[in-house]
């Protein structure tokens, strides 16, 4: 993970490189912020996009630039507003997979979700077979972190997939 403490000198980066950490950034809060509102479905509103595009060049809240050229979060926010998609929650003690489906018919298959460390050693894996209703988001794999051995945050990434029976 790269954070604000990495970053020892602002001076010291170059300006183009400094711009696709802030583009990458950007992407992430959109994509976890949507991510976000949708698992809570009918307990939030939702989000709505302040500036889509950018009245002039600039590093903002923008998914288009001033150039009509989509930003990396412009992908983000296609990839995270799914009809079909799953969520994964991170609390202190736990880790939660949510299914949200915004479609108006129902859904069978299986959701798969998996730690895994940046060698490519899956650290643990859970499924669950799923149904899942129209219009709603629900929570299918509550994993308590106590039991999954070998658990370091810096080390590992999460990754859910929702598998779809005869489809």
């Amino acid at each position: 993970h790269f954070t604000w403490h990495d970053m020892k000198d602002l001076n010291n980066i170059p300006f183009r490189e400094l711009c696709n950490i802030f583009a990458i950034w950007h992407s992430e809060f959109i994509f976890r912020s949507i991510q976000h509102y949708r698992r809570r479905k009918w307990l939030c509103s939702g989000n709505s996009f302040w500036m889509f595009n950018s009245a002039f060049p600039a590093l903002d809240w923008s998914l288009v630039d001033y150039y009509c050229v989509p930003k990396p979060a412009f992908y983000a926010a296609k990839r995270a507003n799914q009809p079909v998609l799953s969520v994964i929650a991170f609390y202190r003690d736990r880790i939660e997979t949510h299914l949200v489906n915004d479609t108006l018919a129902w859904y069978e298959g299986t959701l798969e979700f998996s730690l895994c460390s940046f060698n490519g050693k899956v650290v643990f894996k859970k499924q669950a077979k799923v149904n899942i209703a129209p219009n709603c988001a629900e929570c299918f794999l509550e994993i308590a972190l106590k039991n999954v051995k070998k658990f370091d945050p810096a080390l590992c990434f999460a990754k859910a997939t929702f598998v779809q029976r005869n489809g």
